[in-house]
């Protein structure tokens, strides 16, 4: 199946455009050691009984034995969710609530959830003043397969000088906090990525750098938006650092920019509606839609909602084509695709493939 995808990029005519939409289920099949949603969101007692203003409010709300020995995902949700009507809706504050500390709690929240990640797998970061990605671990054989494949699928992206008559546009968007699609395109790619990616935002500061210069032609750039923040985007008044380096912690007080669970999501900070107002346009010119390890849940309806802009009609989706890769039953699979394009219970067109036996077996196949 990999081969066939490369066989349809190959095909395609220039300036089409192919887009990636990755789940947890694409870092997961990285490293088996990668947190799902579950295990990311569940805070162990050990990490909670270290936080500051998370116990004070619960030992004030009288919660604080309910949560001694940790919070589990759906608790976490409703504590995200209750904080943000907080926000939201100053009326709605109980007295020992203000804007500020419900501000702090969920900053906290945010740190504590990099924490748990760290804990858990690691965060790859950049070396020293070449900006290179470096991992502590020896590459494992199903992690230079998918290096392999995608150094295959952004061949003309990925040389010293990109090839004029195949300029294809690629457009890869996460919804993980980790830097596991830096590592792969650090790997593929002869100088630092930073010159090569487009985030959606530009940042003021990367690593520590005043901003860089771009030394190829905007036509050869991909495009890298993760849509639920990441653990290296950081804002500073009004501008974006992106900060991969060992200290990024230190030098930085403030939370990462990361969107947390919550039953109702809210997307009104800046940086999400930047990527948004992108995104939409990027899926309707998108020729071939690969989603990886994404599971279409519920509560993800805004993304759920951008994904249907890739086909308007029956007739749309059936000009284009469609690789959804997970580890689940293929049945499911389907119904979930169903839930963003509708038109497949007419009559699934035949350029809708689902491969049910998860990544690493679809790059085997």
């Amino acid at each position: 199946m990999g081969e066939k995808l490369i066989s349809d990029v190959d095909n395609l005519v220039p300036g089409s455009s192919v887009t990636f939409f990755l789940g947890s289920g694409f870092s997961k099949a990285w490293d088996k050691t990668f947190p799902n949603s579950e295990e990311l969101f569940t805070i162990p007692s050990t990490l909670f009984n270290e936080l500051s203003y998370l116990p004070s409010l619960f030992f004030s709300n009288s919660k604080w034995e309910s949560f001694k020995d940790g919070i589990s995902f759906k608790e976490l949700r409703e504590i995200v969710y209750e904080i943000s009507m907080y926000l939201r809706y100053p009326e709605t504050r109980p007295s020992y609530i203000d804007r500020n500390n419900a501000s702090f709690l969920l900053s906290e929240i945010k740190n504590v959830v990099r924490r748990n990640f760290s804990q858990k797998a690691e965060y790859y970061k950049v070396h020293g003043n070449n900006d290179k990605f470096y991992h502590e671990k020896p590459l494992e054989q199903n992690q230079n397969k998918i290096i392999k494949f995608f150094k295959e699928i952004l061949k003309s992206h990925v040389v010293d000088e990109p090839i004029v008559a195949n300029n294809i546009k690629f457009n890869i968007f996460t919804t993980n906090y980790d830097s596991v699609v830096e590592l792969i395109l650090d790997k593929i790619y002869p100088g630092p990525i930073f010159n090569l990616l487009y985030r959606g935002i530009t940042p003021s500061i990367i690593n520590g750098k005043y901003q860089y210069s771009r030394m190829i032609g905007s036509q050869y750039l991909i495009n890298l938006f993760k849509i639920n923040g990441g653990f290296e985007i950081f804002k500073s008044d009004e501008n974006y650092i992106l900060d991969y380096s060992d200290v990024a912690d230190l030098k930085f007080n403030n939370t990462p920019l990361i969107m947390l669970p919550s039953k109702e999501q809210d997307y009104n900070e800046d940086y999400f509606k930047q990527l948004f107002q992108k995104t939409v346009q990027m899926f309707k010119e998108t020729d071939i839609l690969i989603v990886i390890g994404y599971s279409f849940s519920e509560e993800d309806a805004l993304l759920r909602f951008l994904l249907r802009q890739f086909a308007e009609g029956y007739h749309d989706l059936a000009r284009k084509k469609v690789y959804y890769i997970d580890f689940s039953d293929a049945q499911v699979m389907r119904r979930k695709l169903v839930t963003v394009f509708p038109q497949l219970m007419i009559q699934p067109p035949s350029n809708i493939e689902i491969s049910s036996k998860g990544f690493i077996s679809w790059l085997d196949s």
